[in-house]
């Protein structure tokens, strides 16, 4: 799936984030042009990130976990592509009380 715009709420789930990759990623015969950043949930954040690991340990699990595809996808992204995602991820975190995702 391409779309003109870098980062966009999909129209398929108005919950998640669309990420259109400058360099597609190819693994394992699969090729991912897109990915698709989810809201985290109090579970993701206590399953993703566990003792003793890094902050980028832990955005990168945590990251890996709300996209949904494999850790060694994350891994190939151009740093550019990993830096949309992490601005999205950062936005569930600094939303003002009282504002949604689409606003």
């Amino acid at each position: 799936m391409n779309d003109d715009s870098s980062q966009a709420m999909s129209s398929a789930d108005p919950s998640l984030y669309a990420v259109s990759l400058g360099s597609p990623v190819h693994l394992n015969g699969a090729t991912y042009h897109t990915l698709h950043l989810r809201p985290p949930t109090v579970g993701d954040q206590l399953d993703a990130v566990k003792p003793g690991m890094s902050n980028a340990e832990a955005e990168l699990a945590l990251i890996t976990r709300l996209t949904g595809v494999p850790l060694e996808v994350i891994r190939q992204l151009l740093l550019t592509d990993y830096r949309r995602l992490q601005e999205i991820l950062l936005g569930f975190f600094s939303r003002t009380p009282g504002t949604s995702a689409g606003t």
